[in-house]
């Protein structure tokens, strides 16, 4: 079964107990069925979330840059990766996103 959208960690966290710096999630793409992000969807009232281009050094597509408005405010939240391919495939991904102040 083709991995149509794979986001490398699909859990990215905060805790008192590591760094208080941005988290980077590579998407790659199985061209064959999805060729394009169309939408990322996530809560924009606690993440800021950035979009830098992959390269073929790291075998990513898109890298999502993603850090919490707040580092020490209880959040749980999903980001949702939308693609769309040939024929007007569609696919979603899931980045889960948790801090623990």
């Amino acid at each position: 079964i083709p991995t149509l959208i794979e986001a490398m960690p699909q859990f990215v966290y905060w805790s008192k107990d590591n760094s208080k710096a941005a988290r980077r999630v590579r998407l790659k793409m199985d061209e064959r069925y999805i060729n394009k992000i169309s939408d990322i969807d996530y809560d924009k009232k606690s993440l800021i979330v950035a979009e830098e281009p992959g390269n073929a050094g790291t075998d990513s597509d898109l890298i999502l840059v993603i850090e919490p408005l707040d580092y020490n405010e209880l959040s749980r939240s999903t980001i949702r990766i939308k693609g769309i391919g040939p024929g007007g495939r569609k696919h979603e991904a899931n980045v889960h996103v948790f801090v623990q102040p």
